[in-house]
């Protein structure tokens, strides 16, 4: 199959991962804040959210989950 999606990766970004690296995708996500916290984790449509905001999201998603249900 041809990854069409890889000509658009910057060069600076791996192409591939060696899954064993990490034990687990969250091993990988907190490794990934750390390391690159100031840099774009994700741009949709002009806006851009980084590795730190990326993850205070995710962590105030997490704290509301664990109140209402």
């Amino acid at each position: 199959m041809e990854k069409i999606w890889l000509k658009n990766y910057p060069k600076e970004c791996a192409q591939e991962i060696n899954p064993d690296q990490f034990a687990s995708i969250v091993e990988l996500f907190n490794v990934s804040i750390e390391k690159y916290s100031d840099r774009t984790a994700y741009r949709c449509m002009g806006s851009e959210i980084s590795f730190k905001e990326l993850d205070e999201m995710s962590r105030d998603m997490a704290a509301y989950y664990q109140n209402v249900c």
